[in-house]
């Protein structure tokens, strides 16, 4: 059976505040997110050592359904070359909101970073619109749109590009202290257990010192996943990535205004 390629292709992917700082930070290149549905026991490893770039019909890992037919199972957000546009939690501004004529709309984020005008100057009649379809409030001058969840960000208002470099099936549990750390994880020690300072789902004889960042991250993942998806027995995709380019976040000296970044 052939192989069947694809073009690269963009799709969209949230982030939390924390997680979309630590890309931006640059502390953060890998994501997990949970395979679905799960796989049995019996069919991750089939075709386990095909080659990790293959695209298309026949990904590397395939598994039986309930009925007995083998099925290829797709990674949700893409493989290797394609791009992710992060979503996030964002609200359209109007700047010099209280003059008859000028100014112009942008994009405020939680960090009350702006996008620059070059990067808004092509989709102004789109966020007039969008502004003016909700409530607002005016300060010093400019008019702050309600703050609008992550899921509903469209493409012109992303910050933020990613390039899958790599993308694995992998246990959940397995993650290790190093890879735990390209996740954006926090150290974390308090309250640690023993299973948690030795990581015994990852051959404890081995373990030397506590795992701090897997034990940072197992908070992480339990406070956006729940606690009961935090399991041994979880397959997650294991996205590695990379920044596209340095975007311009910040307006230009002329069309900075000093109550931009300190409205709440």
């Amino acid at each position: 059976m052939g192989i069947l390629k694809q073009n690269i292709m963009e799709r969209p992917i949230l982030f939390s505040k924390p997680m979309v700082k630590a890309i931006i930070e640059g502390k953060k290149t890998q994501t997990r997110r949970i395979i679905k549905p799960q796989p049995d026991e019996n069919g991750i490893d089939y075709m386990a050592n095909a080659p990790l770039d293959w695209r298309g019909e026949w990904f590397p890992f395939k598994w039986e359904t309930n009925e007995g037919e083998s099925i290829a199972k797709h990674p949700k957000h893409g493989y290797a070359g394609d791009k992710l546009w992060v979503r996030e939690t964002f609200r359209i501004v109007h700047i010099n909101h209280n003059l008859k004529s000028g100014g112009f709309f942008t994009i405020q984020y939680k960090d009350f970073v702006a996008l620059d005008f070059d990067r808004v100057k092509e989709f102004q009649f789109e966020l007039e619109d969008a502004f003016y379809k909700k409530r607002y409030e005016i300060k010093n001058g400019d008019a702050y749109g309600i703050w609008k969840p992550s899921i509903f960000m469209p493409r012109y208002a992303s910050r933020l590009t990613l390039e899958i470099t790599r993308v694995d099936a992998e246990r959940l549990q397995t993650i290790s202290e190093e890879d735990a750390i390209k996740e954006g994880a926090e150290p974390c020690s308090d309250e640690l257990s023993m299973d948690d300072r030795c990581h015994n789902y990852n051959n404890p004889s081995t373990a030397r010192f506590p795992l701090v960042h897997v034990v940072g991250f197992k908070k992480l993942w339990i406070n956006i996943n729940g606690k009961e998806n935090w399991n041994e027995q979880t397959w997650v995709w294991v996205y590695r990535f990379k920044k596209c380019g340095e975007e311009k976040f910040k307006f230009n000296n002329s069309q900075t205004k000093s109550s931009i970044g300190a409205v709440s």
